[in-house]
Parts: C-alpha cells; structure tokens; sequence
C-alpha cells in the first residue's frame, strides 16, 4: 500500500447529530419540495453539518478521499440518495455526506439503492453504489500508484464509473498530495497505459494526465 493510500484509509463514519435548534428548525419547517433545501432558513444548519461531517470524515471527501477546503467552506453537502428521487430523506443525517465540488456534480442523482424502500435502509446489501455509513472505504476501493482510483468490489466498480472517478483531474490531485507531480508520475501513468486496453476510459484518463503534468514541469 502506497504513502498516499494510508492517508485515505475510511472506516464507516457516524451521522452528524442535530441540535436541539437544528430539530425544531425542521419541525417548524416541514419539507415539501426538494428545492426546501436551499431555503435560507436552513442555511446555519447546513454550514452546522458541513463542519460537523469535514471533521468526521477526516477532512476529505466521502468518495474520491482528497482532502477538502479549509472547515468544508465551499464544498457540496451530498445526498447519497438523491433528495430529488426521496424527498423525505433530505435531511436525514444518514443521508448526508460532505465532497468535493467534482464528486457531487457527477453523481447528480445516479440511482444509490437496489430497489426502492419505505424507510432509510441501513444495511449495506440494499446499496449498488457506495455508502460510507454502511460501507468501509477500503474494502471497496485502492488507491494504484497513488494515482488512480480502482474499484475492490462490484460496490466500488460501480461507484467508480457513475461519479466517473478515473476521469484524470482526480490522479492530478493525488498526485500532487503524494509529492510526486512531475516526471515520477507520467512513469507510473505510462506503465498503467501498457497495461490498460487502448480504447479503454482508463487508457485515455492515464494519457490526458501524462499531457497535464508535461504541460507544467
């Protein structure tokens, strides 16, 4: 297991815990729509669980693991089950996990569960897509290189593909927090592509990365 990989390792992480005020706030505001969530009412009780989730998960990102902005500021509160697809859900704790901008913009509301439920499920069989509160990080997905993300399981394949976690801008990012941006890292991008089918996302992910970096060293 690489440097890099050590620092990513997740366990399951606990939900946040609302506050007495965060309780009564839903209470005196009863969700009907799925676009409630951006009502400036909830505004304080969002940046409450933006801090609270940076913090337990390890101050990276519930899916590709970078590390994430400084307290959370700016990053996306997810839905792991879209709040569009399960209204009641929007603000159930086990809903809601912190990434990076890039994690949430393509997981958009790719579809989490198996099939569809009356209650939050809570076991990890009813999920096809990664769920950190009933998934361990590590027995899903590894880090290759330290640089490009590769699925363990059909859990962590899946993931991979829906928030399309090969796409190069994450092993730039992986790069760089290894210490290894530079000629180092178009060496293991190059041996990846021998090994990758040419016509292959991952062939052309590892190239567009090996442009990159050559475009800033």
């Amino acid at each position: 297991m690489g440097s890099l990989s050590k620092k990513l390792l997740l366990s399951r992480i606990k939900p946040c815990v609302y506050r007495k005020i965060d309780v009564n706030k839903l209470r005196a505001n009863p969700v009907k729509s799925k676009d409630d969530w951006l009502e400036t009412h909830f505004t304080s009780l969002k940046r409450y669980l933006r801090y609270e989730l940076y913090e337990t998960q390890k101050r990276r990102c519930a899916y590709c693991r970078r590390i994430l902005n400084p307290l959370g500021i700016n990053e996306h509160i997810d839905h792991i089950i879209a709040r569009k697809l399960y209204i009641n859900w929007m603000f159930k704790p086990r809903n809601l996990v912190l990434t990076c901008y890039q994690c949430n913009t393509q997981k958009s509301v790719a579809p989490t569960l198996k099939k569809d439920h009356r209650r939050l499920p809570r076991r990890a069989r009813h999920y096809k897509l990664f769920n950190p509160f009933v998934h361990s990080w590590t027995h899903h997905f590894e880090l290759l290189d330290d640089l490009f993300l590769s699925g363990k399981s059909k859990i962590g394949e899946n993931t991979i593909k829906a928030l399309k976690l090969f796409d190069y801008k994450y092993s730039l990012r992986y790069a760089e927090e290894s210490n290894t941006f530079g000629k180092s890292a178009i060496v293991r991008a190059a041996q990846r592509m021998a090994v990758y089918d040419k016509k292959s996302i991952e062939f052309k992910s590892a190239k567009k990365l090996i442009k990159e970096i050559e475009r800033h060293i």
